[in-house]
Order: C-alpha cells, then sequence, then structure tokens
C-alpha cells in the first residue's frame, strides 16, 4: 500500500505531463505555499479535520487559519466567512 501524500516522484516521470508549461512542485506544501505567494493570500478557512502540515505552511507565510467543522458527509458545518 502507498502513503497519501508526500514527495511526488517528479523526476522519475518518464511519460509526458498533463500540462507541459505548468510550475512544477514536489509536493503539496510546496504547491500551497506557491499559491499562498503568488495570490497574496492573507486569510484560509481550513476543516479542523486536516494534518497540521497545511496549518505550518500557513503560519510560516504569514496567514491567517479560520478553522471549521465538518458533518459526516465531509461538508462544513459551521463556516461562516466574513
Amino acid at each position: 500500500m502507498k502513503e497519501i501524500g508526500g514527495y511526488i516522484e517528479l523526476d522519475t516521470c518518464r511519460h509526458a505531463m498533463l500540462h507541459e508549461d505548468a510550475i512544477l512542485l514536489n509536493c503539496g506544501r510546496n504547491a500551497l505555499a506557491y499559491l499562498l505567494e503568488a495570490r497574496s493570500i492573507k486569510k484560509l478557512y481550513l476543516p479542523y479535520f486536516l494534518c497540521d502540515s497545511v496549518a505550518n505552511v500557513c503560519k510560516k507565510h504569514g496567514v491567517e487559519v479560520v478553522y471549521y467543522h465538518i458533518c459526516e458527509n465531509w461538508l462544513p458545518k459551521d463556516l461562516v466567512i466574513d
């Protein structure tokens, strides 16, 4: 069984990329960090049911994190966007 998340092995990929002109990032944390910087994101709404690595990237980049709960069907339960 392979783990979910972690390092994306772009250097071992032998097939054509889906988007040849895309920016290559090797993990979800780096993709998030890129988006936070590129879009000047200052606030992000995240579910409590999430690993710490996402919140840590936000903290590192000075992004305010607002947490919300999720229901049994994975939809937001108490999301209030201000």
